[in-house]
Formats: structure tokens, C-alpha cells, sequence
């Protein structure tokens, strides 16, 4: 544990972080990769170009400063960082490294204010926190080798069928190069995918498997990011994923990690409702067939938001759940309405989530709800659901990219 007087200094800190983080995270991160290019290959550029990852790192560091003395108010959120860790095959030597540019950072950014006194206490710090992360890391390594059909790192996968389900997402199945089953994983968990890359040598992705575990094979389902941003490039892995990989194909894979997972502790009689904007879909599909199939007698509705028919995916897919289970039904909400010759019987509304929809359906709000999709979507649905009484205990959510605050949580 960290001494009182660690911890007095450290929280003594907080008002500079909340005005500054960004700009010490933005010193940090093109310190290190100046000083440590090795590092480059684990983040994503477009993020870096576009500040998200800045902004969440910020965050996290103020987050972890102000709750120093209670080290149990962020036990999820390590919880979660170390499994996104654990899924890029994070060590325990990497972690000096960013030790060593992060209290570079504070030292440039705090210039003579930065005493011998303040980068001690946060040298500390920084190694308690180490030294935490390392330990579950090395729990979920552990944990992930001793599945069965499991393994440690990076392992050779083929490509072994290839579906385009809408006009920019691609679904990939995935077997293992050596033969083999492939091993289970929570409905809602992602994979790592390692592909080379031109400038420095591979990088990586992290991409929801879009199936419920079925032994045989993964599936991710890939959104090809075309960014309109001026300098920001379109997203490298998945254009690289749509463009150079066909059946045959072999993809450096790791195992499945993530916390946003169906939960198995609810009352088996609420109903559970899944709210998926776009490509947010893919961990909720996870868990809806999950559902279907291992938690019978729960009714589960999914509303799925989407521009148009052409550029959401899964629709056969969703539209054929309900006949294989009368306790299924989906609606989906456009921004228009479409030619509803391509719809088939499936059930949409024109314009935006609405939760009067749940209401009409259960007559109440009393369910567990799963929530993914854009930053904004998500603060906006969880907003209403708050505003009708919904518990925050019974909101589950997961957001693609770097973990920003939700002001609806207020977290």
C-alpha cells in the first residue's frame, strides 16, 4: 500500500490534472514515441490523430489520482484495462517504459513546480498501480492457458469463410491454423488481431466476436472506418481486413478477454433488452444468441439503431431469431423509412431510440439492459433510460475505442 504521505501529495495534484491532463497525456504520448517506437504497434493512429486517446488517458490518470485513498472505487476500471492489457500480450517489462516518459512528461509540463517531492509520490504511485495491473494480467494469462482449447500470446488462425453482411461491415471466420477446437468465451468478450503493417512492422485491433460460442470457430465482423476528418487517415487494420484477407488467409490471433459480458447473476425472469447503435451490434448479437439458447424462459428484446437497411449488418441474420424462439423480437429505428420490400416482416420506427417502446412491450422498465454503440448514442440512451427510473446497477455498456467518461454515468 501507499504511504499516507504519497497519497496527500498525489490528491494535492488533482486540480492540475483537471486542467492540464490532456496536455500532459499529449506530452506523454509523443515523448514515448519518439523515445520508445517499439510501443507504436499497440495503438491505434487514428485515435492518436483524433485526441481520444489523449483525452482517455487523462481521465484515467485523474481518475486514479483523485481515488488514490480508495483504491476499491476502481476496481472495475482495472479490471478492464488490465483484460484490454491482456489481449494485446501487454508484459511486465513494458511497463518502465511508460513509467519512465509518463514522469518525463509531468516534469516538462509542471517545469519548477515539478519538486523532487511531487515526481516521487507519483513515481510511487505509478509502480503501485504497475504492480497491480501486472498481477491480474498475469492472473488472465494464466486463466486463458489453462482453458481448454486455449493458449498464451499470439496464435496462427485461418480464414475459413468470408460474408459480407452489409455495404462496409465483413464478417471474418476464424479456425485455428493448427486444427482444433477453438475455446469458450463469455457472449460480449473481443479478440486481438495482428496484421502487418508497412511502417512498423504489425499492429493490432481489438474486434467483438459477433457470435456465441460454439467450439468450432471465432468470428469477428469488421466495419471498414472511412474517416472524413481532414489528416486523419481511414482505419488501417480494418480496410486491411476488407482489402488484402480472403479464405485461406492467416491472422495472428489472441484469446478472447473483455468484461463487458452477459451478466449470469440477474433474476433469470427479467427480461433483457439490448440496445446496439450500428456496428455496436456485433458483442450484443454475442449475447442475444447466448440468451436464446442457454437462458430459456427470459424474454429478449434488441432495438438496433441504424441509418438505413443497407449499411446494418445482420439483418437476416437478427430477423431469423425469432423463429427459432418466440421469446425474441427486434425493432430497428431509422433515420428514414426505407423500401420495405428489403425489410421483409422485420419491425422498424422511423427517427431515434425511444424507451416508450420498452414500456409498451413489458408494460414497466424492470430489465437488464446492454447498451453499445457510438459515445453520444449511448449517452443518450442511457440518459432516458435513467430518466424513467431504470437502476444505473441494471445499464451495462461497452464503447468501442478508447474508454471515455459517459455524462449520463457521471464516471
Amino acid at each position: 500500500m501507499l504511504d499516507s504521505k504519497t497519497i496527500e501529495i498525489i490528491k494535492k495534484t488533482v486540480p492540475d490534472l483537471i486542467e492540464k491532463g490532456e496536455e500532459l497525456t499529449t506530452r506523454f504520448y509523443k515523448r514515448m514515441f519518439k523515445e520508445n517506437p517499439e510501443v507504436l504497434p499497440y495503438f491505434n493512429r487514428t485515435h492518436q490523430v483524433q485526441g481520444t486517446q489523449q483525452k482517455a488517458l487523462a481521465g484515467a490518470i485523474c481518475s486514479y489520482a483523485m481515488h488514490i485513498d480508495n483504491p476499491e472505487v476502481l476496481k472495475d476500471a482495472l479490471l478492464r484495462i488490465a483484460h484490454k492489457h491482456a489481449s494485446l500480450h501487454i508484459t511486465s517489462d513494458q511497463y518502465p517504459v511508460v513509467g519512465k516518459n509518463l514522469l518525463a512528461a509531468i516534469k516538462e509540463l509542471l517545469g519548477e513546480a515539478a519538486t523532487d517531492e511531487i515526481v516521487d509520490a507519483w513515481e510511487k504511485a505509478y509502480v503501485y498501480l504497475a504492480d497491480v495491473l501486472i498481477k491480474i494480467e498475469e492472473d488472465l494469462y494464466s486463466q486463458s492457458s489453462r482453458t481448454a482449447s486455449g493458449w498464451r500470446g499470439f496464435k496462427r488462425f485461418l480464414v475459413s469463410k468470408v460474408v459480407d453482411e452489409s455495404d462496409d461491415v465483413r464478417s471474418l471466420y476464424l479456425i485455428p491454423e493448427s486444427g482444433g477446437a477453438v475455446p469458450f468465451y463469455r457472449p460480449g468478450q473481443y479478440i486481438s488481431v495482428r496484421v502487418r503493417d508497412p511502417e512498423h512492422g504489425t499492429t493490432m485491433r481489438n474486434y467483438s466476436l459477433s457470435d456465441m460460442p460454439n467450439g468450432k470457430y471465432l468470428r469477428i465482423s469488421v466495419k471498414r472506418e472511412r474517416v472524413d476528418e481532414k489528416d486523419t487517415p481511414d482505419g488501417y487494420v480494418s480496410t486491411y481486413l476488407h482489402t488484402m484477407i480472403s479464405i485461406g488467409s492467416v491472422l495472428e490471433v489472441a484469446p478472447p478477454f473483455g468484461t463487458f459480458v452477459l451478466s449470469e447473476i440477474y433474476d433469470t425472469k427479467m427480461p433483457l433488452i439490448f440496445i446496439a447503435g450500428g456496428i455496436g451490434i456485433t458483442p450484443l448479437l454475442s449475447m442475444a444468441k447466448y440468451a436464446l439458447k442457454s437462458m430459456a424462459g427470459r424474454d429478449v428484446l434488441l432495438l438496433h439503431c441504424c441509418k438505413t437497411p443497407e449499411v446494418q449488418p445482420f439483418l437476416q441474420e437478427l430477423s431469423s431469431l425469432g423463429s427459432l424462439n418466440p421469446r425474441f423480437e427486434m425493432l430497428c429505428f431509422y433515420e428514414a423509412i426505407p423500401d420495405q420490400s428489403k425489410l421483409g416482416d422485420t419491425s422498424f420506427v422511423k427517427g431515434l431510440f425511444s424507451p416508450n417502446y420498452i414500456r409498451e412491450r413489458f408494460s414497466s422498465f424492470d430489465a437488464e439492459y446492454y447498451v453499445c454503440g457510438p459515445l453520444s448514442f449511448m449517452d443518450f440512451c442511457i440518459e432516458s433510460l435513467l430518466e424513467r427510473g431504470v437502476n444505473r446497477e441494471s445499464i451495462h455498456y461497452e464503447l468501442f475505442g478508447p474508454h471515455q467518461e459517459l455524462s449520463s454515468l457521471n464516471i
